[in-house]
């Protein structure tokens, strides 16, 4: 009887659980329904999207090249990420003294000073119509990015030449480090300038202020 009782006490529980399982489940179906259907009302409500949504609301999430009016933003993380690398590498091996962690770094610092070329250079943001607080971060901007430039690309050279001709002596490897950090601090100087630029000066979202390329090329 008690073997019984017990057995009838486990299935209620059971059932129990179960019921409350079925239900939060089919709660939590309709909370996502829901949250689904209130999503694409937003979306569909809101004014800065386009027109050309179609009706099951599918947002085209990843936007080509030929949609960005300047290809710089996507271009100068490469040289801001790359010199800061190289720069860090070649300041350890000061300490450390091995030829990969030379070469590594001289490969690292010359594809960052290539993208600071590309990103001062060919994909140079073009601007137009700048307020003349915007005028003066851009020139800011610019003079710390040419400084990355020249920094950037001397401590190349100089890292070439000490893997080939000072077989790596110390104080050529604290040389390079020097240079390269210079670079690093530059590049970071006229990435706060063009964080500004765009953050606080407006210049670039959504091709605001900037020519595109196609327009520059005419």
């Amino acid at each position: 009887m008690k073997n019984a009782i017990k057995n009838l006490n486990k299935g209620i529980l059971l059932l129990a659980m179960l019921f409350v399982a079925v239900a939060a489940l089919a709660h939590g179906g309709d909370d996502e329904d829901t949250i689904r259907q209130s999503a694409a009302t937003q979306v569909a409500s809101a004014p800065n999207v386009s027109s050309a949504v179609s009706a099951d609301h599918d947002l085209k999430l990843t936007a080509d090249l030929d949609d960005f009016p300047n290809l710089h933003p996507l271009v100068v993380h490469f040289a801001i990420v790359l010199l800061l690398v190289g720069a860090s590498l070649q300041t350890a091996n000061v300490y450390f003294m091995r030829p990969a962690i030379a070469w590594i770094a001289f490969c690292i610092a010359a594809a960052g000073a290539l993208a600071a070329y590309l990103a001062g250079g060919p994909y140079h943001a073009h601007t137009h119509g700048l307020p003349e607080q915007a005028k003066l971060v851009l020139a800011q901007h610019d003079s710390w990015a040419d400084w990355t430039l020249y920094l950037g690309g001397a401590g190349v050279v100089l890292q070439g030449l000490n893997l080939v001709c000072l077989t790596n002596k110390r104080w050529a490897v604290a040389g390079v480090a020097a240079v390269l950090l210079g670079s690093g601090f530059s590049v970071a100087k006229a990435g706060h300038y063009g964080s500004q630029l765009v953050y606080i000066e407006g210049v670039g979202p959504q091709g605001r202020y900037v020519e595109s390329e196609s327009t520059h090329a005419h």
